[in-house]
């Protein structure tokens, strides 16, 4: 059971209709599933929301018949890993979903520069990512949309065979780290965002000085709450009960006791949903609560919603960070529309439900299909790596906050969800209420500065590295 615990890092647990045993399977191509044509209702004007479609067509007749590991002349063959095969089937699939549905769009629309895309689709299985990184290693130009949650065991290896990694997220301090590695929402080791514990502790001004933190008994769970609480406590959070628990613990009753008897107030779990839920039926049996709780982006899942509002329980007051757009305001946001449409359109087994970490998949897609774009016909993985590296504004075409992939600085953008039984609802920032914070940030609060990240260096300098 212990490996289940790190999924709370993959950020979404996306179920699937599904037993699949697919590692090295090709969708999207010319692999076991025929490439889609359906393209983008923006294709007119040759826009995905606000970028350029890096999709089209080309005469590929003059093309070297292999420029690099995984290019030939008529095709372009890239990996994706992901855990639906592990001890939580359909963990993440999500992310699989998204990467067919992109090459099935891509395709439709011509490939990159007239050359097919194949995804190959690697499932992990949660302890064998080391493997996966190898096969992508001797059959892919690079590494996309994809996210293993023990990506600590083949962050080297990554580096080693030098295949450029362009991942959806990414959850070990090894992972963040790593050389070749570009993120559309870059997530540093030592830094980390914290405009939304600004932002509650100005709604809870008296919360935060009794803050609990929750996480499982798994080592990478308790890096990440431990790099959460360092850059809490930099503005005033004090975490006075810290409750580490079991995985799958079935007995919530002495932890939520101890939490009560602590006096907390402010609560935050680095768990998942599903580990949750019978945490906070408890808190209902025992008549407590904090008086607020924060929740991580993995929590933005209608399964979290549907759980607690079958069980009648009682959410309290809680809040949710996002750094994506939310799909409740889809109609607003063209590049999230047509995110949603080309997701509904793919042709993969799996049916998955939208979620953060599939936009961040396709969002990744559509940072290599870009720089891919660029090379013209010599598509090469050091090419690749160097437009990779001139990618330094980037918001998927609207999908997110503005990034840095190619200096590795994240965007301090994010939008607060209030969380209930009756879903989730924009609280922060409002265009009426916070109207100067909405539109300097196009819909989102963007802070600057210290106002929106804060340095935790003693987390830094444990990334892969060439020669490492």
């Amino acid at each position: 059971m212990a490996v289940l615990a790190a999924a709370a890092l993959a950020l979404t647990a996306c179920g699937s209709r599904v037993d699949s045993d697919e590692s090295g399977a090709g969708l999207g191509g010319g692999g076991d599933a025929p490439a889609g044509t359906s393209a983008p209702s923006a294709s007119d004007e040759g826009m995905i929301g606000t970028l350029p479609v890096p999709c089209r067509d080309g005469d590929t007749s003059s093309y070297p018949d292999e420029s690099d590991v995984g290019v030939t002349k008529d095709k372009i063959t890239i990996g994706t890993i992901s855990d639906p095969g592990g001890l939580r089937p359909g963990l993440n699939a999500g992310l699989f979903d998204t990467m067919v549905a992109f090459a099935d769009w891509c395709n439709g629309l011509g490939g990159i520069n007239g050359r097919e895309v194949e995804v190959k689709l690697l499932d992990a299985k949660l302890v064998e990512y080391k493997e996966r990184v190898l096969d992508a290693c001797d059959s892919s130009l690079a590494m996309v949309g994809g996210l293993g949650v023990f990506d600590d065991l083949g962050a080297q290896d990554q580096v080693d065979c030098g295949i450029p990694n362009i991942p959806a997220a990414v959850v070990s301090v090894q992972a963040s780290g790593a050389d070749l590695t570009w993120q559309p929402l870059p997530n540093p080791p030592d830094s980390y965002l914290i405009g939304s514990a600004r932002w509650i502790a100005e709604q809870h001004p008296d919360a935060i000085s009794d803050a609990g933190s929750v996480r499982g008994n798994v080592q990478t769970i308790l890096t990440q709450a431990d790099r959460l609480m360092a850059a809490y406590e930099q503005v005033g959070y004090d975490f006075t009960s810290v409750q580490t628990v079991n995985i799958a613990e079935t007995n919530w009753a002495p932890f939520v006791l101890n939490l009560k008897n602590d006096g907390v107030q402010y609560l935050n779990p680095t768990s998942t949903y599903e580990e949750v839920l019978p945490m906070i039926k408890v808190m209902n049996e025992q008549g407590w609560a904090p008086e607020v709780m924060e929740y991580e982006t993995n929590f933005y899942d209608q399964n979290f919603i549907q759980g607690a509002a079958e069980q009648n329980l009682d959410m309290g007051t809680a809040y949710l960070k996002l750094t994506t757009w939310p799909f409740e305001e889809a109609d607003e946001r063209p590049a999230m529309a047509e995110y949603l449409r080309i997701l509904e359109e793919s042709s993969s087994d799996y049916d998955t439900d939208p979620a953060q970490l599939g936009v961040q998949s396709f969002s990744a897609a559509l940072l290599w299909a870009t720089a891919a774009d660029r090379l013209g016909a010599d598509v090469t993985r050091e090419g690749l790596a160097e437009e990779l590296d001139k990618i330094t504004d980037w918001t998927g075409g609207g999908l997110h906050g503005a990034a840095d992939p190619g200096g590795g600085d994240p965007s301090n953008c994010f939008v607060m969800m209030k969380v209930s039984t009756d879903g989730f609802e924009r609280v922060y920032p409002l265009p009426d209420e916070d109207a100067e914070v909405y539109e300097a940030g196009d819909g989102q609060a963007c802070p600057e500065g210290e106002e929106g990240r804060v340095e935790i260096p003693e987390f830094g300098g444990q990334g892969a590295t060439t020669g490492g």
